[in-house]
């Protein structure tokens, strides 16, 4: 019995053990359920505070155009560690860099990895740890935005760019600073209605409207209104040139000096023959040249000569008639008048029988007819030729005689022209070479035959300001009308204008207006331009224009472009159709794009670089 008994009390003893064993067993799971539980808590938390300061770091490099530890103000780094302990992460706690985006795709993002150490509670009576690490990373990527082919930088357009054509953009996007965000097409940032097609990503702080049959192929991304930035505006060099268009709408000639005696008339033939050659220097109160019986009649002058007593014609030519005045000081204090003249040439800075422009510069000042004329140089049927160097004139330029001109075409982009008045041109070939042209005044090729060449090059273009304020333009080039056969073409030319532009592109000829500088090659750029980092500013008025910019001048116009056009506040309406050679794109106030256009990208039109986070 004894026995028996000791072995009952003996297995009431070990039921008692396992049972403490096993509710210490429970005990413990229970503990690390619990607190497993809180870790995952932690973790979520650390990782909603480690996405918002990655995206608070994002916001900070778009800031600051870039990640500089130097920035001021903090830089994207600073701000996101700021934001993990404003929200309760020790600073130590929280890591931020600067990496690849995870997505594969090129991007670069801020890196935020957050920690703590979570104490263990319960769970201890499983473990000898005191604390467990809990820690969390979040990446925003920094995408890089297509620089702006179509940039509107109007605040509150209604819309700021309104589509009802075609709009194609190639590597580029389309930036408007419109905050509208209605759903109709007058109160939204872009709109796009009747059968309109626009092709690209839209970044604005506004909406996108999208009626009738348009599509919208694109995306709309918001960002702020100060991420739209005028780059073009903000460049020094062109700011200098915009505000040069006041001292060339006051240009006058220089004090000439005035011959009252002298007078002289030249009729071929000279002593039988019909070459005359003379070196100065020499004063002649006017000159008087006519072919005779000489066809042609070749006059020659070599050194300086002033001709001209203020008050009339200073230099008349009649006939068949070949003048050169080799590279020197020429002064013709009076009209020009060419009118006569029914062959042959006339240069400033040439020789031979066909007015070949030398490689020598020279200078050259002509005047005007007096108070009744303004006109400094009035042209013939003969071939007129200017060659390198400096040329004034006093007054008005009319090439309409019908003679073709040679203008600077053997320069190297640093030769001058300085035009009072106004340029004027008629149907015949007109070439102007690379330089500098300042035209107080208008300049109008406004006839329907004829053809017209700005032809700069990467290595030297032109900068053309031109002051005119007329009704149409200070610049006018075509003739409005289907039946047209003229041409005009910009190469490497920088049109820095008072006031927009006409520009026809109707009828069968050709319209193109080219980049201004080589557009790997901003150095390239005119004087007045060099440094400016822009390569392809085309057209340009004051930041302070409100009017509208047409291009082409009418509905059926087309246009090859290539380059930029700006105007801060102006209104820019693309009516016809214009076509991309190589890139194009513009900066203005607002814009209407009416017919069919294409733009292209590169690099010449970025101006900076411009990343945000893409939210849509």
């Amino acid at each position: 019995m004894l026995r028996g008994q000791y072995f009952s009390a003996d297995r009431r003893g070990a039921i008692t053990v396992l049972m403490a064993v096993g509710a210490s067993c429970l005990i413990g799971l229970a503990a690390l359920a619990v607190e497993t539980s809180n870790w995952y808590l932690l973790q979520a938390e650390l990782q909603r505070v480690a996405d918002s300061a990655a995206m608070a770091g994002a916001l900070s490099y778009v800031k600051n155009n870039g990640c500089n530890l130097d920035a001021t103000p903090v830089s994207c780094y600073q701000a996101a560690k700021d934001y993990a302990v404003m929200n309760g992460v020790a600073a130590e706690n929280a890591a931020t860099s600067l990496g690849a985006s995870p997505s594969g795709d090129g991007n670069s993002a801020i890196i935020v990895t957050t920690n703590t150490n979570a104490p263990l509670m319960l769970s201890r009576i499983m473990s000898s740890n005191t604390s467990v690490a809990i820690s969390a990373t979040a990446y925003a990527e920094i995408q890089s935005v297509a620089p702006p082919c179509v940039e509107a930088l109007s605040s509150s357009g209604s819309p700021d760019i309104k589509v009802t054509g075609t709009a194609t953009l190639n590597g580029c996007s389309l930036w408007s600073k419109s905050n509208r965000v209605g759903t109709t097409q007058t109160t939204s940032s872009v709109g796009l209605s009747g059968n309109s097609t626009m092709t690209a990503n839209v970044y604005t702080p506004g909406s996108v409207y999208v009626g009738g049959s348009s599509a919208f192929t694109g995306h709309r991304f918001a960002v702020t209104q100060a991420a739209i930035v005028d780059f073009i505006g903000a460049k020094a060099a062109v700011t200098t040139a915009l505000n040069g268009i006041a001292t060339v709408q006051g240009l006058a000639a220089p004090t000439m000096t005035q011959v009252n005696s002298g007078a002289q008339t030249w009729t071929g033939p000279v002593s039988g023959s019909c070459t005359l050659t003379m070196s100065g220097p020499h004063s002649y109160q006017s000159v008087t040249i006519s072919a005779g019986t000489c066809s042609p009649f070749i006059v020659n002058l070599s050194g300086n000569f002033t001709i001209g007593s203020k008050n009339a014609v200073a230099l008349s030519v009649t006939g068949n008639v070949v003048v050169n005045f080799a590279p020197a000081t020429v002064t013709i204090n009076g009209l020009i008048d060419l009118t006569g003249q029914t062959g042959g040439c006339f240069g400033l800075g040439t020789s031979g029988t066909t007015c070949a422009a030398g490689n020598v510069a020279g200078t050259y000042y002509v005047g005007n007819g007096g108070s009744g004329n303004k006109t400094s140089i009035n042209g013939g049927a003969g071939l007129l030729t200017v060659g390198p160097g400096t040329f004034w004139s006093g007054g008005d330029v009319n090439l309409t005689g019908g003679g073709n001109v040679s203008w600077n075409t053997a320069g190297g982009g640093t030769d001058t022209t300085n035009v009072a008045g106004s340029v004027t041109l008629g149907t015949a070939s007109y070439t102007f070479g690379a330089g500098v042209y300042q035209i107080g005044s208008d300049f109008n090729f406004s006839n329907s035959t004829g053809s017209l060449t700005f032809n700069g090059s990467s290595s030297a273009s032109s900068l053309i300001t031109i002051g005119g304020t007329s009704n149409g333009g200070g610049l006018v080039l075509g003739h409005n009308g289907a039946s047209d056969t003229y041409s005009y073409s910009a190469t490497s030319t920088t049109f820095i204008l008072a006031q927009a532009p006409t520009l026809h592109g109707s009828g069968s000829g050709t319209h193109s207006l080219i980049a201004p500088c080589g557009q790997a090659v901003s150095g390239s750029c005119a004087s007045g331009l060099s440094g400016s980092g822009i390569a392809g500013l085309l057209l340009a008025v004051p930041q302070n224009y409100t009017g509208t910019l047409n291009l082409p001048s009418e509905n059926n116009g087309t246009v090859t472009a290539a380059g930029m056009i700006y105007g801060k506040a102006a209104s820019l309406n693309l009516q016809g159709n214009v076509s991309v050679n190589g890139c194009f794109g513009f900066i203005v106030g607002t814009a209407v794009i009416s017919g069919s256009a294409s733009f292209s990208s590169c690099s010449a039109l970025q101006g900076t670089a411009f990343s945000t986070v893409l939210a849509q």
